[in-house]
């Protein structure tokens, strides 16, 4: 039958993104290829995706390089295929296995060459964002795989021959940026803060600690989550139209601090969840973060965020609200203070929680009672259902 070519284009991975970074073609021209396959590793502004193949066929031309930037819906690679969609075998058998020999003699140069820089998408990545050549780097993994450490290494070695060093905004860093600028220019951006008194909180966590796994910020989650469902304008997004959409589901996002940049995963159906199991999800999902596995699935649809800056240090933040969401909360470092109780000084915990928001939406006002609800909650720990 008649061969067809059928143009595989970059597919919308959703979420905002409009471009991606080939990092390694999987395939070479002349490969067949199965539906599914893994094609191609492709670097994002957010994250690193494989692209599965759409069909069974054999790879007829190749339209960008490694390295090359390419925009979604622009052709990738032509894949020659059978009007059946099928790949039948060839009538001239001889014919056939001299090819597939031709075929594996030069996947086996290629992987050759390959080999002499092994490394993850990951690690690809972050030299991009370094600035870094793989080619100068010495890798000390197995078969010389190149691993962060050998990155930092490098790093260390040009620092010293050099005062100063120029860092590129690309990938996670650029994107930050650029969602960053995005926000100041289309938020009016206003900030409440309240001071909320966590020593109950910190005693109910270590007594439950006792038998399950949960955390301080598990709690505060969960109380977030109350509060919203109290003051639904808080959790809702301004959409292009100048429309104000009420959020009737709870996706919290978390903002979690890596190596990469600031990666904001998604804990879905947050109200769905007791302590316990945000615990464990949040989590979860903060590892893989920091270990580049995070989906696109699990960062996106976001409907408010919980920046928890405290367990770096700060005792005071103003966070940027995640625009399109009408506001984000920050958790800041927590501190002992003296306190009057029935006329007796004591030691307390105190932490301060700010809210940046979007003064087109809410009002101080607003703001100030789903604080008040939060506080509370947390104050009075005992009376919050967990469950």
């Amino acid at each position: 039958m008649k061969n067809k070519i059928f143009e595989f284009k970059l597919p919308d991975i959703g979420e905002g993104v409009a471009e991606g970074q080939i990092d390694r073609w999987l395939v070479k021209e002349g490969d067949m290829v199965k539906e599914h396959q893994p094609l191609a590793e492709l670097i994002t502004e957010k994250v690193n995706v494989e692209l599965p193949c759409p069909k069974d066929g054999k790879i007829s031309k190749i339209l960008y390089g490694e390295g090359s930037t390419v925009q979604v819906g622009e052709i990738i690679v032509e894949i020659e295929y059978y009007e059946e969609d099928t790949i039948k075998e060839d009538n001239n058998v001889k014919e056939s296995t001299k090819e597939e020999t031709s075929n594996n003699q030069i996947a086996k140069i290629s992987n050759v060459d390959d080999n002499k820089i092994i490394a993850t998408p990951a690690i690809r990545k972050l030299a991009r964002e370094m600035n870094m050549e793989l080619s100068e780097i010495t890798g000390t993994g197995e078969e010389g795989r190149i691993k962060e450490e050998d990155l930092a290494k490098h790093k260390e070695i040009s620092r010293s021959n050099s005062k100063e060093e120029i860092l590129e905004f690309t990938g996670i860093r650029k994107s930050i940026g650029d969602r960053l600028s995005e926000s100041i220019k289309n938020v009016a951006q206003a900030t409440c803060i309240e001071e909320i008194d966590v020593t109950e909180l910190i005693s109910l966590k270590n007594k439950m600690s006792k038998e399950k796994n949960v955390t301080l910020l598990s709690f505060i989650i969960k109380a977030t989550i109350i509060a919203l469902e109290k003051h639904p304008k808080i959790n809702s997004v301004w959409s292009e139209n100048g429309k104000l959409i009420l959020k009737k589901y709870y996706n919290i996002g978390i903002a979690t601090d890596t190596k990469n940049g600031l990666i904001v995963p998604v804990l879905k159906d947050a109200n769905n969840k007791n302590i316990e199991r945000i615990t464990e999800e949040v989590g979860e999902l903060a590892e893989k973060a920091r270990k580049g596995a995070i989906s696109l699935e699990e960062i996106r649809d976001g409907t408010f965020t919980i920046t928890n800056i405290g367990s770096i240090g700060s005792i005071l933040s103003v966070p940027i609200v995640n625009y399109p969401q009408s506001s984000i909360l920050a958790v800041n470092r927590i501190n002992k203070k003296p306190s009057i109780v029935n006329g007796n000084l004591v030691e307390k915990n105190y932490v301060y929680l700010t809210v940046s928001f979007d003064h087109r939406i809410l009002d101080g006002a607003d703001v100030a009672r789903f604080l008040n609800t939060i506080k509370e909650l947390i104050e009075d720990p005992n009376g919050m259902k967990y469950n």
